[in-house]
C-alpha cells in the first residue's frame, strides 16, 4: 500500500513542476507573436468601424484619421 501511495506522490510531483522561463531569451523573441499592426479611424465615427490602412481624411467629414494599434 505504501508504494502505491509513494508512487501516486512522485507522479503528482512529476507533472505539477514547471520549467523556470529561460531568463537568458531576449525579450523580443519572446514576443515575437504579438506584432501591433496600424489602422487608421475618423475621429467623429462617420462611418461607424471602417478603418483605413492608410492615413488621410475621412471620406464623409473631411477630418484627418487617427492612427490606432490593433494586435496582429
Amino acid at each position: 500500500m505504501k508504494k502505491i501511495i509513494y508512487g501516486l506522490l512522485i507522479t503528482c510531483m512529476l507533472t505539477t513542476c514547471k520549467k523556470p522561463p529561460n531568463p537568458t531569451k531576449p525579450q523580443a523573441i519572446r514576443n515575437e507573436n504579438t506584432q501591433m499592426a496600424s489602422v487608421y479611424h475618423c475621429p467623429m465615427n462617420c462611418e461607424k468601424a471602417k478603418t483605413y490602412d492608410k492615413p488621410g481624411i475621412c471620406p464623409v467629414c473631411k477630418m484627418d484619421l487617427e492612427k490606432s494599434e490593433v494586435k496582429k
